[in-house]
């Protein structure tokens, strides 16, 4: 293959430059990826066809309007602003420019991967697409950030009242916060994050307090007068879902729970899990809870740590600790849909291994023979565990990932499909580096793409040392996230230079560890319509029990890692300037001691420390802008995303316009041809009236010569009587017997 330089003539460099689209595309943004399915159909096929956007899908729609606007653009103006954006995208990107053979292994790779995967692709019928960002079924959307979290620096963990990697920390103070937890739980409704209940050592705890996202104000909930108080409780879950808040299953202890016109024993005492529906109210200063009233053929059993993972308009809820007298782990699957509050069982579960082993999984190696029992008909069902984590994919699927089984079974790293429709369990394998077994771990998906988990813990890692991983639920692969904040820290410090200037990023993490990572934490994620996403964590156990609250902004490339701060960049340049300064002093003092030239010696080394002082001010300028020019790519990305957006409603506007003015166009044609018939009809009818007419005219001819005839007749019969009565004195006879007679 010839090599590829700036100066390669077109059209060999668009030809290189598509085979790098396809590696950009992976990471770009949607409008990037529009732009250059638009350029490269029209440096292929020339101007779009104009057909019927009628049925089109939203992503062939996107795709087909992006190519329309380009209009007649020549062949060659295409060509170079595809290259133009590859070169924004990637720069020096001929430097590395894949062959085909590479890009079909690759392309093997993913189907591959496709098909050992058991995800289903999900379309518009789904609210889902393939690559153009959905509104996500696993969090809110809110149509504005909250402008509490507005000010944290994209790709870097934010602690409560404190800066971090240059960033702007979150401003609670931690005096503010809930006391410290664990097991508790915590969701997001609008723009307020709710935490309830949880542990604190061997105490439940019964309070809530929610956390104004505008403002970063906590606030606790406080029960309404003559309501009854939550018992307290440590291992249930909590899912908003329309506006309202629902806590499912649990441990509770002490308290009664009385119902309206119903007692009931202590929720503790019950056999069936608890699901308690909360009012809150609308300044958010209070919060009751009232027992859901659901109905079905049977119900799960009561338990603690299990998953519940809103799917469209179902809880699913999955394996758990049973709080019967065994204690024992299931894993069976329950769907509790939320309007009729009615359960069904989507699998009875399984507890008979497949091998028998009961292997203890300590370590980072997928141990699926382990971690996956059988029914009796050898279906593929996960091992009975708790404290795992779940999400939904589409609307029929539910994804399991780790978890921790009975003691010889220990925590598992492995991830499993639920199909909802078929009541069928599927083992995943995604590619890529499988993170460490873990169990007690949170997790959130952003973008409807990333599964992004944090903290957990098993019995081969000291609490707190496990790392933060991401899965790529579109791709099918664990992401290979970089090196943690030490590890990058450390890889920093050893860079030269030339290397610092570059502001390399590949050293860096995409998703590093929090600060405080444990078991027992809760994540909650905060979408807006513009594509901005945080999590959120609080709380967790390593050592101690835990009530921070620490925020994390996902930068829009993510996982693409971010550029060091400008701060930090130059923290380490000026410890790299004095630890030289520290090292050039005493060979400049001998010098200066030897001879007379010592003078010369010393300005030259003020010379140089003034270049590089004046180098450093001119970096730090540089990465100034760097910044500022990121901060508007990023305000131009969003404005790009509305503009779509609106672009988009008033296409649909138009072919709404389109649509109706075709209906009236087909109305007018009906009401001319009707009008035309009526015409016809018309014409017709008038011409019969005249042929009526001219026939009563020829019948009033004939009947006035038929009445001329009569009264000549008379006249004749008188004339011809008078001369009778002279002659002929016989008896007279009438004037019409002599007409029929024929007498003269």
């Amino acid at each position: 293959m010839a090599s590829i330089s700036p100066a390669t003539p077109y059209p060999d460099k668009y030809h290189a430059a598509t085979r790098a689209g396809r590696v950009v595309e992976r990471t770009a943004s949607d409008e990037t990826k529009l732009l250059l399915y638009a350029l490269r159909s029209q440096a292929t096929s020339g101007p779009c066809v104009i057909q019927s956007k009628w049925g089109m899908e939203n992503e062939a729609r996107a795709k087909y309007e992006t190519w329309c606007n380009l209009g007649k653009m020549e062949t060659f103006e295409a060509m170079r602003l595809y290259v133009k954006l590859i070169d924004e995208e990637r720069p020096e990107w001929w430097k590395s420019v894949p062959s085909e053979a590479d890009l079909a292994r690759e392309d093997a790779e993913v189907e591959a991967r496709s098909a050992r995967s058991p995800l289903k692709p999900r379309g518009n019928k789904s609210h889902h697409r393939a690559w153009l960002a959905p509104p996500s079924r696993l969090g809110s959307i809110l149509s504005e950030y909250p402008a509490g979290l507005a000010a944290l620096a994209p790709g870097r963990w934010a602690t409560p009242g404190h800066r971090h990697g240059g960033g702007t920390a979150v401003s609670v103070a931690v005096s503010e916060s809930p006391p410290a937890r664990y097991q508790h739980g915590a969701c997001v409704a609008g723009t307020k994050m709710f935490i309830v209940g949880g542990s604190r050592g061997s105490r439940f705890l019964a309070d809530a307090h929610v956390l104004d996202l505008k403002t970063l104000e906590w606030s606790a909930l406080h029960t309404p007068s003559g309501a009854d108080p939550l018992p307290a409780c440590a291992g249930h879950r909590l899912l908003s879902h329309e506006g309202e808040i629902y806590l499912v299953g649990g441990a509770f202890v002490g308290g009664g729970w009385l119902e309206p016109k119903r007692s009931l024993s202590d929720l503790r005492d019950r056999e069936s899990v608890v699901v308690l529906r909360a009012d809150v109210d609308a300044n958010a200063r209070t919060i009751e809870w009232k027992l859901a009233p659901c109905t079905g053929p049977d119900a799960p059993s009561a338990r603690r740590g299990m998953s519940v993972t809103r799917v469209g308009d179902e809880f699913v809820l999955f394996g758990g600790e049973d709080r019967g007298r065994d204690r024992s782990y299931k894993n069976d699957a329950w769907a509790l849909h939320v309007k009729t509050l009615r359960w069904r069982c989507v699998h009875a579960g399984s507890s008979r291994p497949r091998d028998g082993s009961g292997k203890k999984n300590k370590g980072g190696n997928n141990a699926y023979s382990a971690d996956v029992t059988t029914t009796q008909s050898e279906e593929v069902v996960p091992r009975a565990r708790c404290e795992h984590v779940a999400c939904a994919w589409g609307d029929d699927q539910l994804i399991v990932h780790g978890g921790a089984g009975a003691s010889s079974a220990g925590c598992f790293d492995d991830v499993f499909v639920l199909d909802l429709a078929t009541s069928k369990w599927a083992a995943w394998r995604p590619a890529g580096p499988t993170p460490a077994p873990r169990a007690g771990h949170a997790a959130v998906v952003i973008r409807d793409r990333y599964w992004c988990v944090i903290g957990g813990g098993n019995d081969a890692t000291s609490v707190g040392e496990l790392r933060s991983a991401a899965l790529d639920l579109r791709e099918s692969r664990w992401v290979d996230l970089g090196a943690d904040a030490d590890a990058a820290d450390e890889s920093d410090a050893a860079t030269s230079d030339d290397a610092d200037e570059s502001d390399s990023s590949s050293s860096r993490c995409a998703f590093p560890t929090p600060a405080v990572c444990g078991e027992g934490m809760s994540a909650c994620v905060v979408e807006s319509a513009s594509g901005d996403a945080a999590l959120i964590a609080f709380g967790g156990y390593d050592g101690a029990t835990r009530r921070d609250v620490q925020a994390f902004r996902f930068p829009d490339a993510f996982p693409a890692a971010p550029p060091p701060s400008p701060a930090k960049k130059k923290e380490k340049k000026e410890k790299k300037a004095a630890g030289t300064a520290g090292t050039s002093s005493a060979p400049l003092e001998r010098a200066t001691s030897l001879d007379s030239g010592g003078a010369k010696t010393q300005s030259d080394s003020s010379t140089s420390a003034s270049t590089s002082a004046s180098t450093s001010s001119a970096t730090d300028a540089l990465a100034s802008d760097n910044l500022r020019l990121r901060g508007e790519n990023a305000r131009l990305r969003d404005d790009a995303r509305r503009v779509l957006a609106q672009h988009t409603a008033l296409a649909n506007a138009l072919e709404q316009t389109e649509r109706d003015r075709a209906r009236a166009v087909a109305d007018r044609d009906a009401t001319a041809k009707s009008l035309a018939a009526s015409r016809t009809a018309a014409a017709a009818a008038t011409a019969a009236l005249d042929e009526a007419r001219g026939e009563i005219a020829a019948a009033a001819g004939e009947r006035d010569a038929l009445r001329a005839r009569v009264e000549a007749l008379e006249r004749r019969v008188r004339d011809l009587g008078g001369e009778e009565e002279e002659e002929d004195k016989t008896p007279k006879k009438g004037w019409f017997a002599s007409l029929l007679l024929g007498d003269d």
